[in-house]
């Protein structure tokens, strides 16, 4: 006879046509076998890892069932934990943001005024350039006027002596006629 418990997955049976098995002693014997077998596997396994013999008479499943119960809890608290340290590296991320941003602004504003004062000490040279050129033009113009005017009162005088000289011929045409 082909063994049912070739449907059973991680404990649970497949619900399909079982029910006309549960009252079946052969089929409750084999059921016990391949329990105890389990058993023997679960104590031999237990003796490997911790060196602890434990009879197979215990009850497996309630000791299961209670670390299983702590194995949840402990989960949970991890959960709790993890999500803890989430808001928290969070929250240590916003402050490092809001330091970095601190920083720019600082590096900003620093720029800013290095700026302003680079182009304050350009107008200052190019207005004392300016102001220089205003000079020299100044200068210059003084030089020319007095050129000029040192020329008109050449020219004046020479006007003078050309009107002295032409009345002087003037009357020397006279004397003549």
């Amino acid at each position: 006879m082909k063994s049912i418990w070739v449907g059973i997955k991680r404990g649970t049976l497949f619900a399909t046509g079982l029910q006309a098995y549960a009252a079946d002693p052969d089929l409750q014997q084999e059921r016990m076998t391949v329990k105890k077998v389990n058993k023997m596997r679960l104590a031999e396994y237990i003796e490997a890892m911790s060196g602890v013999k434990v009879s197979l008479d215990a009850m497996f499943d309630v000791h299961t069932k209670r670390i299983h119960e702590y194995k949840r809890q402990l989960l949970n608290i991890l959960g709790i934990i993890h999500r803890y340290d989430c808001i928290e590296i969070h929250h240590s991320q916003k402050i490092h943001h809001l330091q970095k941003i601190h920083h720019l602004q600082s590096v900003l504003f620093t720029l800013k005024v290095w700026l302003l004062w680079a182009a304050s000490r350009n107008y200052n040279f190019d207005l004392h350039v300016l102001e220089s050129k205003a000079q020299d033009a100044e200068d210059r113009l003084e030089t020319v006027a007095s050129q000029a005017q040192k020329m008109a009162d050449i020219v004046t005088e020479q006007w003078i002596q050309i009107q002295q000289v032409e009345q002087a011929l003037h009357r020397y045409h006279i004397c003549l006629s």
